[in-house]
């Protein structure tokens, strides 16, 4: 495995302060059960106190963690859900009347669900380095991590009138090179979307699966108009919500072309208040976790231990995360079930077996483990037989809770 190891911030090239370390944790896949086990890298947070970028301490090839992707948009209702509300506004909030063969492109297009909101009179273009998945729903697929010269080869001098980057700013190297490429191919009065995971959320819910090798980067509104000040960029508007586990969406915009609401000016005192370059804030938040585990391993020990049954469901990349951190394999948990067919007969990083849901409904578990737990609206809706039966689901984060 191809490891990088970084002195400095990312943004001011200042430098770091070691804040949590979760220890070496497998790269998130799922492989064959015949295949070897994947590769431990260090997973160590990094504070830096000039722009208050929460960071990954070492960088993965990337190739190593997209060029096979496993998640795909598409599969859950509650994200194409958040996916078309981002479409909705992003129109909403289009200072131009679209029009047939405008450009709108979505960077990280994935299976292409996001742009199968937009109408198709518009010319959508899909930006994503995944080799396994073909977006669909768009007019042009650029199979490469976004850059402008890419772009520029595909479109020449023809700018976008909306850039959407969601859940995907904070798996950069160099956040700040990204939003300059974006600001050069973003329409005079254009807008650019992204929506990523909030640090302050993450902390306040315990949040620590978010943490793994593919997001480098742990943002708050501080540290993204760090990036934006240097790219000549600035944000216009943002707002909360539970996507992913707690997210922010912000609407972003030239400088000087940003009407600046009064919800950035509150989150700018909020930050400014709590003042995340603390880091006592980190480390009492690795304490809570590591009680977590603690509390986690421990239950599951005593189901056990009772004869209960108790199974996974979702083999997801927050999955990985708490199986690998917290030591959880399948003595504890014999199978985790997803509804994705490519991930049957796969194993998790700590070797489970992934089955499918029907798999898992005909053992009759005692309860089931969410991983995504922030879909657990949507499971208790889908899952009514089991719960009927008297079964119940765990929700790993914030802590240990049984539902219903």
């Amino acid at each position: 495995m191809k490891l990088k190891e970084r002195s400095t911030c990312r943004i001011s090239k200042g430098p770091l302060i070691d804040v949590f370390d979760l220890g070496k944790l497998p790269l998130s896949c799922f492989p064959l059960p015949s295949d070897p086990s994947p590769e431990a890298h260090p997973i160590l947070l990094s504070l830096n106190e000039q722009s208050g970028l929460v960071q990954l301490k070492h960088t993965v090839d990337p190739d190593e963690m997209y060029n096979q992707y496993w998640y795909m948009s598409g599969i859950n209702v509650s994200m194409k859900q958040a996916l078309k509300s981002i479409v909705d506004e992003a129109t909403k909030r289009s200072r131009f009347s679209l029009k047939k063969g405008d450009i709108v492109v979505d960077i990280a297009s994935n299976d292409g669900t996001l742009l199968s909101f937009y109408p198709s009179y518009l010319f959508r273009v899909g930006i994503d380095p995944a080799k396994n998945i073909k977006p669909e729903n768009c007019d042009l697929h650029i199979n490469t991590y976004f850059n402008a010269n890419d772009y520029i080869t595909h479109l020449e001098n023809k700018k976008a009138k909306i850039i959407t980057s969601i859940a995907m700013f904070y798996d950069l190297e160099d956040p700040i090179q990204f939003a300059k490429d974006v600001s050069s191919i973003l329409d005079e009065n254009g807008l650019w979307i992204i929506e990523l995971s909030y640090l302050p959320t993450m902390l306040e819910r315990n949040s620590f699966d978010t943490i793994c090798a593919e997001h480098l980067e742990y943002y708050s509104m501080t540290s993204i108009e760090y990036i934006l000040s240097a790219a000549g960029m600035e944000v216009e508007d943002v707002s909360l919500n539970d996507v992913n586990g707690g997210s922010f969406r912000l609407y972003i915009r030239h400088k000087g072309k940003a009407n600046i609401t009064d919800a950035v000016r509150t989150m700018r005192r909020y930050e400014e208040t709590h003042d995340f370059t603390k880091t006592s804030i980190y480390f009492a938040f690795a304490s809570r976790v590591e009680n977590n585990k603690n509390e986690m391993l421990s239950f599951l020990k005593e189901q056990k231990n009772k004869g209960k049954k108790v199974i996974g469901y979702g083999a997801s990349t927050k999955g990985n995360t708490i199986l690998a951190y917290y030591g959880i394999g399948p003595d504890l948990l014999p199978f985790v079930a997803d509804r994705n067919p490519i991930k049957w007969g796969r194993q998790t990083v700590t070797r489970i077996p992934i089955i499918s849901e029907e798999e898992a409904r005909a053992m009759n578990p005692n309860y089931l483990l969410a991983f995504p737990y922030h879909f657990m609206k949507e499971f208790l809706e889908r899952e009514t037989d089991f719960l009927k039966k008297g079964g119940k689901f765990i929700s790993p984060v914030p802590k240990l809770t049984i539902i219903p």
